[in-house]
């Protein structure tokens, strides 16, 4: 297997990397700046020295710094037969409070940047090997959420995506995956973010461990979508009883609370 990992050297991607390490996958590392993806290089390298491992800077929000990740992966001696979506960009606070290049860079990176990575890898894949593509959406992409309006709707589009494609592609030998997770205390931002949640906060919160491992073996049995956790599938299970202007609502207030009690309102 060769993977292709993308966002590698944040929470969740080191996590995903060392998974697929452990599994003996050789491993593309992809994250917006060379000198961290080398760090990360050398280390899984020196903890797994069976696996190749690569790595290249991309900037998913970049045309031409997503052309220049294809044309390295081109001048590989093989062809990745693993997408591994994790790259996203989190933005919160209101549209009219955010900057609109920060409301952009948020749909280049989650939807055209992700999109033109998996219309590359579709195209250019080996037909004749099994093939793997899995999402890394969010509990986020389920509702409509004030305060978090254009992070949530990039991935609604990521998760609708992933079932859209996993039927275009029946029968191709391409397993189409999304994962959905809530909160995870990556960094010190969501730490405090997933405190000023209080209880929900906690209880939604999920390793990124527990992800990677997971996540990786749905796409491998071609599970289509997974949701970590009881209390988010049930969260997930009971919003489909109210209208989507009762949860926006909801949401809404919740997340003004939030956002007030960290300081971070907008």
């Amino acid at each position: 297997m060769f993977a292709v990992v993308t966002g590698a050297t944040g929470g969740l991607g080191r996590s995903i990397v060392n998974e697929c390490a452990k599994r003996g996958y050789d491993i593309l590392l992809s994250a917006t700046k060379q000198e961290r993806l080398e760090a990360l290089k050398e280390e899984i390298e020196k903890q797994y020295p069976t696996i190749q491992v690569f790595a290249k800077e991309c900037k998913l929000n970049v045309k031409e710094s997503r052309e220049e990740l294809f044309s390295y992966i081109s001048c590989l001696d093989k062809k990745p037969n693993m997408l591994i979506l994790n790259a996203g960009y989190i933005l919160e606070g209101s549209v009219m409070g955010c900057e609109q290049d920060e409301i952009q860079s948020c749909i280049d990176v989650n939807v055209t940047g992700n999109m033109d990575l998996v219309y590359w890898f579709l195209k250019n894949r080996n037909v004749s090997d099994q093939n793997y593509l899995l999402f890394v959406s969010s509990m986020a992409g389920f509702y409509p959420m004030p305060q978090m309006a254009t992070y949530a709707s990039t991935k609604a589009f990521l998760s609708h995506m992933a079932v859209a494609l996993r039927k275009e592609l029946k029968g191709q030998k391409v397993n189409v995956s999304v994962v959905c997770p809530g909160g995870m205390a990556t960094n010190e931002a969501m730490k405090r973010s997933i405190k000023s949640q209080g209880i929900g906060g906690a209880l939604s919160a999920q390793s990124t461990e527990k992800i990677a491992r997971i996540g990786i073996k749905n796409v491998l049995k071609n599970k289509a979508i997974w949701v970590p956790g009881f209390f988010n599938q049930a969260t997930v299970f009971f919003s489909k009883f109210f209208p989507k202007t009762t949860i926006a609502s909801a949401v809404g207030n919740r997340w003004v609370k939030c956002e007030k009690k960290r300081g971070d309102y907008r």
